[in-house]
C-alpha cells in the first residue's frame, strides 16, 4: 500500500488509525510505523461497540488505549475514533481525558467542524463511510472500477465547491481490503488522476496539524467554521486527503517546535498558501544538524538570530558560509547541505520559505549519516 502513489511524491501520505488491540499484540508495528514516518494519531477501542458500556469502562478503555498506542510508537494520540458506534458518554471522555485535540466520530460534513462540550468548543474533523473501500464488503461495490468513479465523482464535485471554500476529501482505507492487487489499481489510477490538477493538496502530516489550523480559528457558537486550510488527512488504515482552496491566515509563533526535522532541527510552523510555506527553525547552542538534500522542494532561508555556519554542495559548487542575523541564502532542489550553530550559549535561528509547501507534498530527504566529508562542520 505503502508504494502506491502517483509519480512518486505521494507516498506514504496517509494517516494510520490504530487499534489498542493491534498495537498492544504486534509490538512491531508501532517501531515500524516511525521508521517510515508514517503518522498515526488516531485510535479506536479495539473494534468493539461501546454503546452499552457505562461511563467508567469506557473510560477505562481509552486510558489503556492511549497507553498502548504510546508506548508502541514512542508517541500519544492526539484524536480518538471508535469503531463502530460511540456511547452517549464517549466525547465527553475524549475530552475530559485531557490529551485528545479532536475526535473523528461523525460522518456530518465535508470539513472539521466545532461543537460544544462542557460549555467549551471541541473540533471534530468527520469520517467517511462514503468514500471507503468497506463497501465492497458492505455493499455498493462490486469491481475495482465503483471505487475509482466514487473517488473521482467524489473528487469532482469537492474540486468544484473548492474554489468557493477548502473541502476535505476523506478516503477510508484497508489493506486487507484495497491492497488487494485489483482494487490496488483503481487507487493507484485515482491518485495519477487527481494529481494532474491544480490547488489539489495531498496532506502528508495529517490530522494533527489539521487541528492545529482549525483551533487557531476564534470560535462561533454553533457555527460550522469553513475560512481557513486544514492540513487534514483521515483513513481507516491507510489513506490520504485532498484539499482545494487557502483563504487568509494568521498565525502566531508556537512556544514548542511542532515537528522535529529530518537533519535534527526544530521546526515550528506558521502560515501558508498553495505555492509556499513559512516556517521558523531553531538550532540549539552548539548543535550541529544532520547532512541532507531536499529531494522535492526548493527553500529560501532568512537568518534572525545567532551564529552559525551552511554548507552547500551543487553539482561542482561547494561552499561553506557565515551566517548571522540579517543573512539569506537559498536550497535548491537537490543540494545537499547542513549547518551548525557556532555559539555556545544563543540558538541559531531563522526562517524558511519552502515552495511547494509542507504537506503538500512529502519534503522527501536524502541521509547522510556518514559526514566524513563534512568534518568542517562537525561539533565544536
Amino acid at each position: 500500500m505503502a508504494s502506491i502513489a502517483a509519480p512518486g511524491e505521494i507516498q506514504r501520505t496517509g494517516h494510520l488509525l490504530l487499534l489498542r488491540s493491534g498495537a498492544g499484540t504486534q509490538p512491531g508495528v508501532g517501531p515500524e510505523i516511525v521508521r517510515q514516518g508514517t503518522k498515526y494519531s488516531d485510535t479506536a477501542i479495539a473494534g468493539r461497540s461501546t454503546i452499552a458500556w457505562t461511563a467508567d469502562s469506557e473510560r477505562e478503555a481509552i486510558a489503556k488505549a492511549v497507553e498502548s498506542i504510546q508506548r508502541s510508537t514512542g508517541e500519544r494520540p492526539l484524536g480518538w475514533y471508535t469503531r463502530y458506534a460511540p456511547s452517549l458518554n464517549t466525547r465527553e471522555l475524549v475530552v475530559e481525558e485531557g490529551g485528545f485535540l479532536y475526535d473523528s466520530n461523525s460522518y456530518a460534513d465535508d470539513i472539521p467542524y466545532y461543537v460544544e462540550v462542557g460549555g467549551k468548543p471541541w473540533l471534530v474533523v468527520p469520517y467517511s463511510l462514503e468514500v471507503n473501500d468497506t463497501r465492497f464488503w458492505r455493499g455498493g461495490m462490486n469491481s475495482p472500477s465503483d471505487f475509482y468513479e466514487t473517488l473521482k465523482n467524489t473528487f469532482g464535485i469537492l474540486y468544484e465547491e473548492g474554489a468557493e471554500s477548502p473541502k476535505m476529501m476523506n478516503i477510508g482505507l484497508h489493506c486487507r481490503i484495497v491492497g488487494r492487487p485489483s482494487r490496488a489499481a483503481a487507487l493507484r489510477d485515482f491518485l495519477e488522476y487527481a494529481t494532474g490538477f491544480s490547488d489539489v493538496w495531498f496532506s502528508q502530516a495529517c490530522r494533527d496539524r489539521a487541528v492545529v489550523g482549525w483551533r487557531s480559528i476564534p470560535h462561533r457558537s454553533s457555527i460550522r467554521t469553513s475560512g481557513i486550510l486544514a492540513d487534514t488527512s483521515r483513513c481507516a488504515t491507510i489513506g490520504a486527503i485532498v484539499m482545494t482552496g487557502i483563504p487568509l491566515q494568521t498565525a502566531r509563533l508556537p512556544e514548542d517546535y511542532t515537528v522535529l526535522a529530518p537533519d535534527g532541527s526544530e521546526i515550528r510552523e506558521l502560515v501558508q498558501t498553495n505555492r509556499g510555506s513559512l516556517v521558523h527553525c531553531t538550532l540549539p547552542p552548539g548543535a550541529v544538524s544532520y547532512p541532507v538534500s531536499h529531494r522535492t522542494v526548493d527553500e529560501v532561508w532568512y537568518f534572525i538570530s545567532g551564529h552559525g555556519q551552511v554548507w552547500r554542495k551543487s553539482g561542482r559548487d561547494e561552499a561553506v558560509t557565515d551566517v548571522e542575523r540579517g543573512i539569506s541564502l537559498t536550497i535548491e532542489t537537490g543540494t545537499h547541505f547542513q549547518f551548525r550553530n557556532v555559539s555556545s550559549d544563543e540558538p541559531l535561528t531563522f526562517i524558511i520559505t519552502t515552495m511547494p509547501p509542507r504537506g503538500r507534498v512529502i519534503t522527501r530527504h536524502t541521509l547522510y549519516p556518514d559526514a566524513g566529508l563534512l568534518t568542517m562542520l562537525s561539533p565544536i
